[in-house]
């Protein structure tokens, strides 16, 4: 093991120990949470039971309807009654009283099937709001999951702008102390404090970014914005399958396909409810009731009946002001149009799929190139120490490895994470995500 290897363990160990709290969140910990406490999740499953709760027979008006009704009324009157025959007749305060109780059914016996297609499209918004449920709680993952590797990602830039500090200050304190026995100019010394104050607000930023970073995904999980964790930031790269297998699992299983298809689906639905329009509707009734009337200055005091009442109401739209056309225009439209966003979807994750495999072969390809670069990064910067320690390179120089280094393993970790990123997108696209947190 090499110098400089050694130093960035060492490195690396203290910030675990001094820089980064003792609790660690595993990204199993975080994805739990989040399926837990997200507000977005929990605001989609919501959404999901509504539509649940619509997706009923009774709802799409395919069950009868049952009412009761009870009413009654009383009246004081004077009256004068004069007959054919001039006989007149007179009460005062005659009261009057009615009583009426009913229980009636009312039932569409036949509209067309528009009651049955308003149940179908009510069962296709119920599996569209659970795709869209599954839309967020993916959208919900793969935030969390970026989040995490975000500060991943920071802390390993973190450790390395604190080892190219801890180089530089090693520098600017061998320089000065040859520059307090005379060995070196003045200049010297400003170069390596300007190198070292740069080299602190870096790793100034790098905290900053480690600290946003975390409270990023502590708004994610729903929890205390300032709580304080560490993560693993070990990344695992391995994709086993070829992008005949991403593009056809995507293609079966992307939930913006899904709802796409879904949207289609619906559109010949609305035709169908549109075309009921154009046929006549019947109905049917059926009513149970009692009457009592009491009238005191009526030839009859008293009228009480009771009994069983049915009937059909047929009715059919002659003329509506040309509305059921422009209905059925208006459904045709939308079925091109829901069939032409189906189109673009399907391209559209075809693509993206594609883009994402390319990204995240290209990465491990330049992974492995970054992987080889910083070992001769290493090698060069060990080799530079010892001669600058001998007098034997200019500071430039020196600064100039110690540059290449950390430059060097900067392109690795982007690269890495890079990597990482584009497989996290694979699995989203082919709605796997829940395997993603097994890796």
């Amino acid at each position: 093991m090499n110098k400089t290897r050694f130093m960035k363990i060492i490195i690396g160990v203290l910030l675990s120990t001094i820089l980064l709290p003792a609790d660690l969140l595993t990204l199993e910990q975080a994805l739990s949470i989040a399926m837990d406490k997200n507000r977005d999740i929990i605001i989609a499953r919501n959404s999901s039971e509504v539509s649940r709760n619509n997706a009923t027979i009774g709802n799409a008006g395919m069950l009868p309807n049952i009412s009761v009704t009870n009413t009654y009324s009383k009246s004081i009157s004077d009256n004068k009654f004069t007959s054919s025959t001039n006989v007149t007749a007179s009460t005062n305060g005659a009261e009057s009283s009615s009583v009426r109780s009913q229980v009636e059914l009312n039932s569409i016996l036949f509209n067309g099937g528009k009651n049955y297609y308003t149940y179908q499209k009510l069962k296709n918004i119920l599996e569209n709001g659970e795709i869209n449920n599954k839309i967020a709680v993916e959208t919900a993952i793969v935030s969390v999951i970026r989040a995490y590797y975000q500060i991943a990602l920071y802390v390993e830039n973190l450790r390395v702008a604190d080892f190219a500090l801890n180089i530089s200050q090693s520098r600017y304190q061998r320089i000065k102390n040859k520059v307090d026995f005379g060995n070196l100019l003045v200049i010297e010394l400003l170069n390596a404090e300007v190198d070292m104050d740069t080299d602190s607000i870096t790793v100034l930023d790098a905290k900053l970014n480690v600290e946003n970073a975390k409270r990023n995904l502590n708004y994610l999980l729903s929890r205390n914005i300032d709580l304080d964790f560490s993560v693993d930031s070990n990344v695992n790269l391995k994709l086993e399958k070829d992008l005949i297998y991403w593009t056809q699992t995507t293609l079966e299983n992307n939930s913006q396909l899904l709802a796409s298809q879904l949207g289609a689906d619906q559109s010949e639905i609305d035709i169908k409810v549109a075309r009921a329009a154009f046929l006549p509707t019947l109905s049917g009734t059926a009513s149970y009731g009692y009457d009592r009337l009491e009238n005191d200055a009526g030839a009859t005091r008293l009228n009480e009946s009771t009994g069983f009442t049915t009937g059909l109401n047929l009715s059919f739209d002659l003329y509506a002001g040309q509305r059921n056309r422009i209905q059925m225009e208006n459904a045709n439209i939308s079925k091109r149009s829901q069939y032409a966003e189906l189109h673009q979807t399907r391209s559209a994750v075809e693509k993206e799929v594609k883009n994402a495999f390319a990204i995240f072969n290209n990465a491990i390809f330049t992974v492995k190139i970054a992987g080889k670069s910083l070992d001769t990064a290493e090698i060069n910067f060990d080799r530079s120490s010892e001669l600058f320690n001998l007098g034997q390179i200019t500071t430039t120089q020196f600064r100039e490895a110690q540059l290449n280094l950390v430059r060097a393993e900067i392109r690795m970790i982007n690269e890495k994470f890079t990597a990482k990123f584009a497989e996290v997108e694979l699995y989203r696209l082919s709605g796997h995500l829940p395997e993603i947190s097994s890796k």
